[in-house]
């Protein structure tokens, strides 16, 4: 099973003001509390060549649910956390908007501006933060009263147990999920590496982000669909689970 294929480290910060420049602000997890994979170069040798890096978004399956569920970002400021490989910025910019990066830590008292930001999104990054809970405060208090927050993170089924198909009533394959209650690091192996995330349950993610002051506008368990399936079959790995969350916030209004 292929987890992800965008590096989740890095956190920009971009935006478009009245003059159709965008700031961006990169920065990544710091390795004294999250594994930080992707600075390995023998690890990210083999990363690198995916097709969802060598091909970008046209190999993201769930790119068009995110475009879907993007507000229009003409003239938004926009926090991007964990760009990647920078296709996301790249998709939104237009041909008159500057980027500019900066490396903070996710996991080290990140700060940011108070109600800067129109628009805050991520892609598959959040199971690497440890402190999750202490960021997405961060998060809301930057972000502008009305802002929408949009975000993927792995499905907590993907990582809940031992984080490999098993044989199920002997021919069938199954995802065992016995410790999805069980919070807390996981191990994959990927790319011939071993790789770090956490395991968070869903009700858990809600918890945090409602408790932080947000309002639900929209989520979704993303599995590729059968049309999807003939152009890339490679995607049936999934089994016909979701492989991916996607979540929609608001920061309400006062």
């Amino acid at each position: 099973m292929s987890m992800h294929t965008r590096v989740p480290n890095p956190v920009d910060l971009h935006s478009f003001d009245q003059t159709s420049h965008r700031k961006r602000v990169e920065s990544k997890m710091s390795e004294n509390k999250s594994q930080n994979i992707y600075d390995d170069p023998a690890f990210y040798s083999q990363y690198e060549g995916l097709d969802r890096q060598v091909h970008g978004l046209a190999y993201a399956p769930e790119w068009p649910v995110l475009q879907s569920l993007m507000p229009d970002l003409q003239g938004a400021n926009v926090l991007d956390l964990g760009c990647g490989s920078g296709f996301s910025c790249r998709y939104t910019r237009s041909k008159d908007d500057a980027i500019t990066y900066e490396q903070r830590d996710l996991e080290d008292n990140l700060e940011l501006p108070d109600e800067k930001f129109d628009f805050a999104f991520s892609s598959l990054a959040f199971h690497y933060v440890a402190n999750f809970e202490q960021l997405i405060p961060q998060i809301f208090k930057a972000l502008k009263p009305g802002a929408n927050f949009l975000f993927t993170t792995i499905h907590p089924i993907r990582s809940a147990g031992e984080v490999r198909w098993i044989e199920h009533l002997g021919k069938q394959q199954a995802w065992p999920v016995t410790e999805y209650l069980n919070e807390g690091p996981r191990t994959i192996e990927w790319l011939n590496h071993p790789v770090k995330f956490r395991h968070r349950t869903i009700q858990t993610y809600f918890e945090v982000l409602l408790g932080a002051g947000f309002q639900l506008l929209n989520f979704k368990e993303w599995s590729p669909k059968e049309e999807e399936l003939k152009e890339f079959p490679f995607w049936s790995l999934s089994g016909g689970a979701p492989m991916f969350m996607v979540f929609k916030f608001l920061k309400p209004k006062v």
